[in-house]
């Protein structure tokens, strides 16, 4: 594919988080920015510029519901807040994506029973060989190991990877309606099947998600505020609540 090598400098998700969780309903970005700027604990001025940057685009890309977005993430703990982040943040990495599908859900296989949870051992070599085949063919050997360890580190904070196993990842169930919604409405969607939600949407992808839970997923995503079920032809569907926001 010959995709450029992995950025050499990367803001720390925790970070980011923390920027975003200084925003207020009705504030301005500029306002928002300010304030961030003024409470990160980052010293270098140009790395908490580099943040508040990074951070901005995650709430611009939020358009109508930033603050819907950051209610969530004071709500969760730091772990699973840093999964909804790397999400936010990862969604569209093209090395990211690439790993997920030639990487990860190639080594993976699915449960056969029901809430049971697969590993799979995972070697790094393999990784570095899957970095090898797709990084432009005149990158150094550092722009090769950088890129390996971003992605690996990407794949960590997305709950796909956890020391050498890798794993289907299980975002907080709002993380999940709040990622699908996300999905449909930038695709012009209202609507979608369940079994697409669980089995081809690109969050159910992107978190390498095993059928039982995106199946939990799913049914409190159809209990919740951002969705509410309705049935064609006996088949269960999700139909967006665009007025999500009031839930902020």
């Amino acid at each position: 594919m010959n995709l450029v090598p992995w950025p050499t400098t990367h803001p720390s998700l925790t970070e980011v988080a923390d920027a975003l969780c200084r925003f207020r309903d009705g504030m301005s970005l500029d306002t928002w920015g300010q304030q961030a700027d003024e409470e990160l604990m980052e010293i270098d001025r140009r790395k908490r510029e580099y943040i508040i940057a990074f951070a901005k685009t995650v709430l611009i890309g939020a358009r109508d519901h930033q603050a819907a977005l950051v209610r969530i993430l004071r709500t969760l703990s730091m772990k699973p807040r840093i999964q909804f982040v790397a999400a936010l943040v990862y969604a569209e990495n093209p090395w990211v994506n690439e790993a997920i599908d030639s990487v990860v859900r190639s080594h993976m296989f699915e449960a056969s029973e029901p809430l049971s949870y697969v590993t799979y051992t995972f070697e790094k070599h393999l990784m570095r060989g899957f970095v090898d085949r797709t990084i432009e063919t005149n990158a150094s050997h550092a722009a090769r190991e950088r890129t390996t360890r971003g992605v690996i580190t990407a794949l960590k904070q997305l709950g796909c990877m956890e020391g050498e196993m890798l794993l289907h990842a299980r975002p907080d169930p709002e993380v999940f309606a709040y990622l699908l919604a996300a999905e449909l409405r930038a695709a012009r969607r209202v609507e979608c099947s369940v079994d697409w939600a669980i089995k081809s949407s690109h969050v159910a992808r992107f978190f390498c998600l095993e059928e039982p839970y995106a199946q939990h997923c799913a049914k409190q995503a159809g209990n919740g505020p951002w969705f509410h079920t309705s049935y064609l032809a006996g088949t269960p569907r999700l139909v967006v609540d665009f007025e999500v926001e009031k839930a902020a």
